[in-house]
């Protein structure tokens, strides 16, 4: 799915999310499981009770119910060298994790490795042995810091990368109701249930396999709703889905990359 953003036409995993929820909400499906109320809420004025309307939850707390939930930093983080940003985009989160664990598990040892090696190289007779000395196990120490950093950024980073990409790309469920003869398409998409679609009556349509349903259900939804879901196709959420099981396989890998 692509929408056109900053002068071209973009998939989803790689738009900001901010806009790309602006544009969705657009599309017909729905953002939100409940609408957007605005509050009612009472001042006090010299005795009085005056009745007031609240604004309602900006697009910023949309955002962050959406992507944020049950995958967040924990509160009052910070690091010297890591991270804690959001980057609000799914494919910088994705390559943000992919590059902590390149550094965890190749870059970061080998330099250690390095440091090491330069550190028995010292020559002990010389002046500058011990400024020299210093400097390498500072490094070193800076080095191992930023590993347990990364160690921890790497724990809820990738649960929000993961959060966001499975956010974004659509699941389709074919049911077929044989007591009432039809067969239904449940989709989902941002965690939630959209409008259940009909594609027809089991006498009509009950031989058509699962791969054939699923097609009919996009082409139903290209027909039903705006931008992305006009281009949705079924080979672009295999193609992402089998894109995020290779990220995942990557950076469950737990050994180094190198010898």
């Amino acid at each position: 799915m692509k929408i056109f953003y900053q002068g071209k036409y973009k998939n989803i995993l790689n738009i900001d999310h901010k806009f790309l929820l602006d544009k969705v909400s657009k599309s017909g499906v729905l953002i939100k499981k409940n609408s957007k109320k605005s509050n009612v809420g009472h001042i006090n004025i010299d005795g009085f009770s005056i009745r007031t309307i609240l604004k309602a939850n900006d697009d910023n707390d949309i955002n962050n119910s959406i992507f944020k939930k049950n995958a967040t930093f924990p509160e009052n983080t910070s690091f010297r060298f890591a991270s804690n940003k959001y980057f609000n985009n799914t494919n910088e989160e994705l390559n943000r994790v992919r590059t902590i664990h390149r550094l965890l598990y190749k870059t970061i040892p080998i330099n250690i490795r390095n440091l090491n090696n330069n550190l028995d190289r010292l020559d002990r007779l010389s002046p500058n042995y011990n400024k020299r000395k210093r400097k390498i196990k500072k490094r070193i120490k800076e080095k191992r810091i930023l590993i347990k950093e990364l160690r921890f950024e790497f724990k809820y980073r990738k649960k929000i990368a993961y959060r966001s990409a499975k956010l974004l790309i659509p699941s389709i469920y074919i049911i077929k109701k044989t007591k009432d003869g039809i067969i239904q398409a449940k989709w989902t998409f941002l965690g939630i249930e959209q409008k259940r679609i009909h594609l027809g009556m089991i006498k009509n349509i009950g031989k058509y396999d699962d791969k054939k349903l699923r097609n009919l259900t996009i082409k139903i939804i290209n027909k039903n709703y705006g931008a992305p879901f006009n281009s949705l196709s079924f080979t672009w959420i295999n193609k992402e889905k089998k894109r995020i099981k290779k990220w995942q396989n990557t950076i469950n890998n737990k050994s180094l990359i190198y010898k």
